[in-house]
This record gives C-alpha cells, structure tokens and sequence, in this order.
C-alpha cells in the first residue's frame, strides 16, 4: 500500500515507480507497505526518477525539483520489529548533506535533511539502504520523512526496490560500481 500523510496522492505505475500529484504539503511522511521477496529484507534502493511534470524536470516537489529526505524508518512483519539502517550508500549527494546521517537521523529528527540532489535535480539518483540484520520477514513498512525547513521537498516521482540477499550491493549495484566499492 502506498500512503502520504500530507494528503498527496500516490500513485503505482506500470514500470514500477510511484508518481506523487495532488496536495503538496509543507512537510510530508510517505509509508510504503509491501510483501518482502523471499521471506526477507536484505537492502532497500530508492531511485528518484527526473519527471517533466516536476519544476526543472526534477524529481522532487519543490520550487527547484529538488528534495530533502530527513529520515527513514523500517519495519518488518514476521517478527514486528524495527528493523535499523545499519548503512546506507548514494551514487550523488548534494554538498552539505549526507545520507550517512540517516543512521542517526531517525530519533532524533533531522530538520536539516540528509539526502538532497541540488544541482543535479533532473538526473536520477539512488539510495541503497542497508539493514543492520539481515530479516525474516513476510512484509516491510518503509517510511519516508521529508520534514527539513526547506518546505514542499518531498519525492515527486520514485521507486522502491527490495532484495532479500544479504549483499544488497550485489544484487542493485552495476559492476562498474561494485569495482569502485572495492577500492581503497
């Protein structure tokens, strides 16, 4: 299920993104529900995806197309547990920010933001988040927070993609990526 509490509409596409329209509020909270592959959670990748219909063909809600994420929170459904980011990576993130605050963003709240794209509004993104244990787990809640200063800086358009492997960098990550992983 998808859900906004700031009244937006979100909307499953065929491709598999989720398309964000209606009310834009000032600050917003999407949660995600959805079957765990395979029994489990081993990694979750967001992709922010650029859309025309975003200002500056961007692909959060914004005045700019930009958006700023301020925390991000998982639970799990077979053990109803919270589940901690134990890491998280990004192909590209906007000077002054970093996604590596997610694993402390979550309590308490960051009104500063952690993961932003400005300038680079009209590219796609990814975030790959990484559970600190590997879960059993037959369905995820993954909320998303957009509560910074910066107000309407919510994602515009996205996708959520989950693996149950436990090297989720195996299973998203091209192996020109995985290269630069293994470097020092």
């Amino acid at each position: 299920s998808l859900q906004s509490k700031g009244g937006a509409t979100l909307e499953a596409q065929g491709d598999g993104t989720i398309v964000v329209s209606g009310a834009n509020p000032d600050k917003e909270t999407y949660v995600i529900e959805a079957a765990a592959p395979s029994g489990s959670v081993g990694g979750i990748l967001i992709e922010v995806i650029p859309d025309t219909k975003n200002a500056n063909g961007g692909s959060g809600r914004s005045d700019s197309g930009n958006f700023v994420l301020t925390g991000v929170g998982l639970e799990t459904r077979a053990d109803q547990g919270i589940a901690s980011i134990g890491g998280a990576v990004t192909d590209f993130t906007q000077n002054g920010y970093d996604a590596l605050d997610l694993l402390e963003a979550m309590h308490p709240k960051s009104e500063a933001g952690v993961w932003a794209v400005a300038p680079q509004m009209s590219k796609p993104h990814w975030l790959l988040l990484v559970p600190r244990d590997h879960r059993a787990a037959s369905l995820f809640r993954l909320t998303l927070e957009f509560n910074s200063v910066w107000k309407k800086h919510a994602f515009g358009k996205f996708r959520i993609s989950v693996t149950d492997q436990r090297d989720p960098t195996l299973a998203f990550l091209s192996p020109a990526i995985l290269a630069l992983k293994e470097k020092p």
